[in-house]
């Protein structure tokens, strides 16, 4: 604190940059909030909760394919390969659908590189 007593200008810069910060992240919430909105449309409603479930469905999949250990200060995860190959081919078709769903959806392909 003694720093910022004795030097205005830091104090100064620290605080712009503060508001500054603030300001945009603001920026970021209401345009995240306006994306979300659209989502929610019906038209996309039912397809986002088909790729939603494949997700849940994938991290349940992952949660009981994964193998940890704990030795004192000592930890290791593991995997059969082939629930690893199954879970990989998994994960391909979801980003695939996501891409299908990017892709048939002018709208969504809009906002999304308005996002960027």
């Amino acid at each position: 604190m003694k720093f910022y007593a004795h030097h205005k200008a830091a104090t100064a810069e620290v605080m712009d940059l503060q508001k500054d910060l603030k300001h945009e992240f603001r920026q970021i919430g209401y345009r995240m909030k306006q994306t979300g909105k659209m989502l929610e449309k019906p038209k996309y409603r039912a397809e986002l909760n088909e790729i939603a479930r494949r997700m849940k469905v994938q991290h349940k999949r992952v949660a009981r394919a994964l193998e940890l250990e704990s030795m004192g200060t000592h930890h290791s995860a593991s995997m059969d390969n082939q629930k690893f190959k199954f879970i990989v081919k998994k994960d391909m078709q979801i980003g695939e659908k996501m891409k299908g769903f990017v892709k048939n959806h002018p709208e969504v392909q809009a906002e999304l590189k308005d996002l960027k």
